[in-house]
């Protein structure tokens, strides 16, 4: 495997790591009230894009094939959730179809070398 090869496989694992860490610094938003089971209730709330996106993460990191779909349907859904909020759109949308985008070239590499 060269080097071009190399960049093309860790390139959307890594993303795909550094787009979970950055969706997971919205739910640091939680304020503690007093109550420990409404901050926890709240935290696990929060927490729960945090969750979709490590079990994608995972599956793609096997098959790409998944993380294309899966992060295309994810990116797609968040459109349909806030289309009054376009910066919204394109902050967390945006890096869902890079890493859509990104996933999508690893497989393609993977199969162009499979062929030879």
């Amino acid at each position: 495997m060269n080097t071009l090869q190399k960049t093309a496989y860790w390139a959307p694992r890594v993303f795909g790591i550094l787009l979970t860490i950055f969706i997971t610094l919205f739910a640091l938003d939680v304020q503690y009230t007093g109550d420990a089971t409404a901050f926890v209730t709240e935290l696990a709330l929060h927490l729960i894009p945090t969750a979709v996106l490590l079990i994608v993460l995972i599956a793609a990191w096997r098959w790409e094939m998944v993380g294309v779909v899966a992060y295309s349907a994810l990116a797609i859904f968040y459109i349909s959730l806030t289309l009054n909020h376009p910066d919204w759109v394109v902050a967390i949308s945006g890096p869902l179809f890079v890493a859509a985008l990104l996933f999508g070239i690893s497989w393609m590499n993977r199969k162009r070398r499979t062929a030879h």
